[in-house]
């Protein structure tokens, strides 16, 4: 039981370490300004610019009634839409006059049914619908994402530089309800540690599944490669690291994302979450002797990256381990766990942007033991989840 005890606590510990690592890397300075790249010549006139690429922004919507249209005015509205970018709606069981108002707007929608459907097979099919059109690079956004004023322009920016897969920045939409305001702080800290702190430490950035923009050869091929049921952005992190692409980090292009707002769908996303970690944990773990031979670093942090617990889990289960292992008069034990948990206490603090700082209340504290239980739970059902497709609702009333 004791030696038990101190694996579960060395493991905890060394994920904690992790997370601080790269939360204080995360506040490194900035990084220069790249040199834009174009045709040939650096530093191109400031006109020559906007007539780069063309842009394919690509919205699977199923069941999305809700949120489709304002998610799709968003996107028609930036800057570079009228003259470079084509904005495509993936039609899954939204209602006929949702169709028609997306029609009407001057969006592309592509009908997809399929009983055996997967947000990475919807993608395939509205990329094959319009591949007749010329088209540079590709954004995915999801039914729920609104992209805010400058966002493909930050994008631009991006592949201008040289770059060949973008992620955006994802901050939330709302913080109505207690879940709401857990999952907007969520995601607040991994955009800091797992993209900022990333890319300051010269690895790269972690794929969210939208907000994300790729070069369009590139993503044609990861999508006809693609088998994903669920976390198709992590099966194209594999194939992408190991392939030696960096996926460079824009904090300036933000999307705005709706957040869960009930214990219920906090639970199912995570589940879908989870199965897709430890699914390509799984597959990931082959590669680590080829990385490991040829040193490749983003590799392996990756692979190592979804081996991390869950970060509610560290919050909630390193004080009980203190205790149990006091308990069984295992005081280093007890000693690691509580440094460990300082540890990623500090890590969470430093990584949450001043502009959230204020959804950390008692209120919203005493949450977090019943988080960590839905995400047991959730942790529970992950075997068996990324065998089927899991829609997680959106634009529901705030609980």
């Amino acid at each position: 039981m004791t030696f038990l005890l101190y694996l579960i606590t060395a493991y905890l510990a060394v994920c904690s370490a992790y997370l601080l690592y790269f939360a204080v890397a995360g506040h490194r300075p900035m990084p220069k300004p790249c040199t834009p790249v174009t045709g040939g010549r650096s530093n191109p006139d400031a006109a020559d610019l906007p007539r780069l690429r063309r842009y394919l922004v690509l919205i699977p919507a199923y069941r999305e009634d809700s949120v489709i249209l304002d998610s799709a005015r968003a996107a028609l509205t930036q800057t570079l839409r009228a003259s470079r970018s084509t904005v495509v709606v993936i039609a899954d069981s939204l209602k006929e006059e949702t169709i028609a108002s997306l029609r009407a707007h001057g969006v592309t929608v592509v009908l997809f049914d399929e009983a055996d459907r997967t947000k990475a097979k919807a993608l395939k099919a509205g990329l094959r619908a319009v591949e007749t059109i010329p088209h540079d690079v590709v954004v995915i956004l999801d039914a729920d994402n609104r992209p805010e004023p400058g966002f493909l322009e930050s994008i631009d920016r991006r592949f201008v530089c040289g770059a060949r897969v973008v992620q955006g920045q994802r901050i939330a939409a709302n913080t109505d309800t207690p879940y709401a305001r857990l999952d907007a702080l969520s995601e607040a800290v991994n955009n800091h540690i797992f993209r900022r702190g990333h890319a300051r430490a010269g690895l790269s950035a972690a794929l969210i599944g939208s907000g994300m923009a790729f070069e369009y050869r590139l993503f044609s091929d990861l999508i006809d490669a693609s088998t994903a049921v669920g976390g198709f952005d992590k099966e194209f992190e594999l194939g992408l690291l190991r392939r030696r692409f960096r996926i460079e980090w824009a904090e300036d292009a933000v999307v705005q994302d709706e957040k869960v707002r009930s214990a219920e769908v906090f639970q199912s996303q995570r589940t879908r979450w989870l199965a897709a970690q430890f699914h390509y944990l799984r597959k990931g773990l082959g590669g680590v002797p080829g990385a490991l031979r040829d040193f490749n670093p983003d590799y392996l942090d990756k692979v190592f990256q979804q081996s991390l617990a869950p970060r509610i889990l560290l919050l909630a289960g390193l004080p009980v381990l203190v205790v149990f292992a006091t308990l069984a008069n295992a005081h280093t034990t007890a000693l690691v766990a509580g440094v460990a948990w300082l540890a990623a206490v500090f890590a969470v603090g430093i990584s949450i942007p001043a502009p959230y700082r204020s959804l950390v209340t008692p209120t919203l504290l005493i949450r977090i033991p019943s988080a960590a239980v839905s995400m047991l739970i959730a942790m529970a059902r992950s075997r068996r989840a990324n065998r089927s497709f899991i829609h997680t609702p959106h634009g529901q009333a705030a609980a």
